[in-house]
Order: structure tokens, then C-alpha cells, then sequence
């Protein structure tokens, strides 16, 4: 287990319906010197994801009222939080899941239970990814690759048209 607090200072914020969950995961994450703020519901998760400088949120899928699924879509949608990476972390290990996580616009999916070091290596993996994009999510990144995509091919188009004339 890698204890050198290398994330020191940064915000998670972990969002879990179970006590024990939200209380085991807050406990790790202390340890490895991550900031921890936690919520039970998504509801809470939104406020809190609008008012505080996050730099990660941990959703869990299936929490009471408001799924975790509907608030990525929110918080996806929304100009304060957008740019925060989240991770799903969830019991429900599907492929149906993972994909309907994806389709909400989570930065990464991880399955519960998940030993302490995969969580670190994927919380690790989701910070640097965010820091190499400026900021910008998985969802930006990728209108952002259709986009250029697109215009790559349109002037590839123009260029064989103009030769062939």
C-alpha cells in the first residue's frame, strides 16, 4: 500500500448511500492524504459538488432518490462542476453498467469491492488524465476529437476536389 501522500491537499468527494462504505473508503483515502468530504445521496452530492472546490467525486450507482447515473448526467451538464472528474464506484458490475456510466459521462468505472490499491491507481490515473486536458472531461475531450475529426475530413475532401479539376 503506497502511503507517501503524493495527493496531499487534493478534494475527493465520496458519495455512498452505506455508512460502512462511505466511513471505510473516507479512512483509506485520510490515509494516502486526499481531502475527503462525503454525502449519501446525489442530492447532496450535487450541492456540494456546486459550493466546493473538488478535484474528484466517487459516485456510487445505486443511491437513494436521484441515481448516481442521473447525477453524473447533472453534473456533466452543469458549468461549476463539469470539468470534475468522476469515477463511478459501484456494486453494479455489468457491462450493462459500465456502459450506461460511460453514456453519463463518468471519467472511469470501478467495481466494488476494489482493493485500496486500484482505487489509488485509478483516482491517480483520472487526476492526470484531467491535468493533461486542462481541466477539460472525457465528454469535452471527445466532442472536441469529433470536432477536429470532422473538420480534418472535410478539408481532405476540399483538397481531393480541387486536384481532381
Amino acid at each position: 500500500m503506497l502511503s507517501q501522500h503524493p495527493m496531499k491537499g487534493t478534494r475527493i468527494l465520496l458519495v455512498d448511500d452505506f455508512e460502512d462504505a462511505r466511513e471505510m473508503y473516507t479512512t483509506y483515502l485520510q490515509f494516502e492524504g486526499f481531502e475527503v468530504l462525503a454525502a449519501s445521496t446525489a442530492v447532496e452530492a450535487l450541492k456540494l459538488a456546486a459550493t466546493e472546490d473538488l478535484d474528484l467525486i466517487l459516485m456510487d450507482a445505486g443511491l437513494p432518490g436521484m441515481t448516481g447515473w442521473d447525477a453524473i448526467v447533472a453534473l456533466k451538464n452543469d458549468d461549476r462542476t463539469k470539468g470534475i472528474p468522476v469515477l463511478m464506484l459501484t456494486g453494479h458490475v455489468l457491462k450493462e453498467s459500465q456502459d450506461r456510466a460511460a453514456e453519463a459521462g463518468a471519467d472511469g468505472f470501478i467495481p466494488k469491492p476494489c482493493l485500496p490499491d486500484e482505487l489509488l491507481r485509478e483516482i491517480r490515473h483520472a487526476l492526470k488524465s484531467r491535468a493533461t486536458r486542462g481541466g477539460e472531461t472525457g465528454a469535452q475531450q471527445q466532442d472536441r476529437t469529433r470536432t477536429a475529426s470532422a473538420e480534418t475530413r472535410a478539408r481532405l475532401k476540399r483538397a481531393r476536389e480541387r486536384k481532381e479539376r
